[in-house]
């Protein structure tokens, strides 16, 4: 009697099972696809936190440059990728290239004055050649007089300038791009720290308001406007 009470219930559980073995598997596929919504929903979110957070600190970093003596181009804001150590006062390379229409010879600044100008554009890149490079050869002005950018002078900070005469020039004067070379012009430089007259040559030396040694965010002014 105890053998039939005990097969009755094995086959009473086997008949359970399979009346249950639907539902239950369906059950158990709603619960796994819900999950993976979830999951993927969590990850989705996380991206768009994450992209948000990026927009907002690059805004942030829009907002330290005074753009406002730059209205007549179309600028793009950039990052630095690379800053070789060989090659550290000469060259970095920027995250901004021919898919963002950037041009050779377009200025590269920070959000005190010219860094450089784009010297190879690369498809997603772009190499920018620094204007401590000793052979950039930037023109510039100072009032109405112009000159050469010679040399940086890596002891001062300061910037080396052939001028052809100094037209009452004063320690502290503002020094901007001329446009007399490849350089866009009237692109703020740096400051006159000093100036010295040898012979017939005048040589006046100068600073920027920014760190060369340390660079972070910086904008290309592309082309301009037509306006």
């Amino acid at each position: 009697m105890k053998k039939i009470f005990k097969y009755s219930y094995y086959i009473l559980i086997l008949f359970l099972l399979f009346i249950f073995k639907s539902p239950i598997n369906y059950a158990f596929k709603n619960i796994n696809s819900i999950f993976k919504k979830n999951t993927l929903s969590d990850a989705n979110l996380e991206i768009l936190k994450a992209e948000n957070k990026y927009l907002k600190k690059e805004i942030k970093n829009l907002k330290k440059f005074n753009l406002d003596d730059y209205n007549n181009y179309d600028y793009l804001n950039c990052k630095i990728l690379e800053r070789n150590v060989y090659d550290f006062y000469n060259y970095l390379i920027i995250d901004k290239g021919k898919d963002k229409n950037i041009k050779k010879n377009a200025a590269v600044i920070s959000e005190n004055g010219i860094v450089g100008i784009v010297d190879k554009v690369y498809k997603k890149t772009a190499k920018v050649k620094l204007i401590s490079s000793n052979n950039l050869n930037m023109s510039i002005k100072v009032n109405n007089s112009y000159g050469v950018v010679k040399k940086f002078i890596k002891d001062t900070n300061e910037f080396e300038v052939s001028m052809t005469d100094n037209n009452n020039i004063k320690v502290g004067d503002k020094i901007y791009t001329s446009g007399l070379g490849i350089t866009q012009s009237d692109i703020y430089v740096g400051y006159v720290t000093k100036l010295i007259k040898e012979n017939i040559e005048y040589k006046l030396y100068f600073k920027t308001s920014y760190n060369i040694k340390n660079l972070n965010n910086l904008v290309v002014l592309k082309e301009l406007r037509n306006v």
